[in-house]
């Protein structure tokens, strides 16, 4: 059976994220209905936690985060471990010059606007997308590409 997970959604345009609202999102009929498992969760090691955790972190300092309780206004549109073998890294790293080493994460977090319900479904929520943000984080550099396609090179203090 395909299992189906409810992410947010992004339309083409790019100006509104589409989700479940928060008050219909129900994780135990997802699971009885085989829609939620905790099985690629239960493969990840105390490390790999450790590491995703930071950099989240890490991630929210690059898009200019430093107080815990202004998180909420940025969400994660995607997320996922790279391969050095990626075509994102590799270009990112062509055009800085840079090379991330270790595990290497990308990240596209998006700032919220304006929240409507919509239009014909009750139980779906439209968040207007004000800056949308894509990063590769490795443990000691984050690289963010700009709404023109090109890679930089974000300078984060290391202690936040």
């Amino acid at each position: 059976m395909k299992q189906e997970y409810d992410f947010p959604q992004i339309p083409l345009k790019f100006a509104r994220v589409q989700y479940t609202a928060f008050d219909y999102g129900d994780y135990v009929e997802s699971a009885l209905q085989n829609r939620f498992s905790l099985t690629l969760t239960g493969k990840i090691d105390i490390s790999e936690y450790q590491a995703r955790v930071l950099a989240m972190a890490r991630a929210y300092l690059a898009v200019g985060v430093s107080n815990p309780n202004d998180r909420g206004q940025w969400s994660v549109l995607s997320f996922r471990k790279l391969t050095p073998a990626d075509p994102a890294l590799q270009t990112a790293q062509t055009q800085t010059g840079i090379v991330l080493q270790g595990d290497v994460y990308r990240f596209q977090l998006y700032l919220h606007g304006l929240v409507s319900q919509h239009p014909t479904n009750i139980r779906q929520r439209r968040v207007e997308v004000r800056d949308r943000v894509e990063l590769l984080i490795d443990p000691l550099q984050i690289l963010r590409r700009s709404d023109d396609g090109l890679w930089t090179v974000v300078d984060v203090p290391e202690n936040g």
